[in-house]
């Protein structure tokens, strides 16, 4: 079930964090794909604002989307 509420504040699906450094912008939500490249191709092709597609550690690859509020979504795979 999806509820909504109304609320004159803004409300952003994120939160601060140190995680990558001071005010760091968490995202609440991180989808992983078995396929990351099809995944951030099939978001671009749609018009979705989306980050560059990156390589951490030698082990994941990521990016993320951003809705029209700009919420930022996470994307990830593993690299085996």
């Amino acid at each position: 079930m999806l509820v909504t509420v109304n609320n004159e504040e803004e409300v952003k699906l994120t939160y601060k964090s140190d995680f990558e450094g001071k005010d760091y912008n968490q995202h609440l939500l991180s989808f992983k794909s078995d396929n990351i490249e099809e995944a951030y191709e099939t978001l671009k092709e749609r018009g979705v604002s989306v980050s560059e597609l990156k390589t951490y550690d030698q082990n994941r690859k990521n990016f993320r989307f951003y809705d029209l509020y700009g919420n930022s979504f996470d994307v990830w795979q593993p690299i085996l």
